[in-house]
């Protein structure tokens, strides 16, 4: 019984000091110069805990690393491959067991679809000329 009061005790003041549910008897003086630094200081910490929690803000090198491992695993093979060994310059790539030469393993292709729908290059100039 002793123990188990003890250990309520324990996590009590953990979780009040965890939480600051009693910060607001330790106030500090409001002229003295160290007071408003730390002042300032937490509420710039809550302010960051506030930011990261809500809205995903993290470093700069984090999410940089985190988008370089995202975009490494969503590669194509062939990019991937010419990621990692730039100097590929001709010969081939051994893919699935299938000697691939390097200028097909990078294809850039376009989302746009070039068709003959009867207008000519021509009678778009003659139309900008006019107006």
């Amino acid at each position: 019984m002793i123990g188990g009061m003890l250990f309520g005790t324990t996590a009590f003041g953990v979780a009040q000091e965890y939480f600051g549910w009693f910060k607001f008897l330790n106030s500090r003086p409001a002229n003295d110069p160290s007071s408003l630094v730390l002042d300032s200081h937490e509420r710039d910490l809550n302010a960051w805990t506030v930011l990261t929690d809500k809205f995903g803000l993290m470093p700069v090198e984090t999410k940089r690393t985190r988008q370089q491992e995202l975009f490494k695993d969503s590669a194509p093979v062939g990019l991937s491959k010419f990621i990692e060994d730039p100097n590929l310059k001709g010969g081939s790539v051994k893919i699935l067991d299938e000697d691939v030469p390097v200028e097909k393993l990078i294809i850039f292709t376009s989302s746009k679809k070039h068709s003959d729908d009867g207008v000519e290059e021509g009678n778009h100039s003659e139309c900008s000329a006019a107006s």
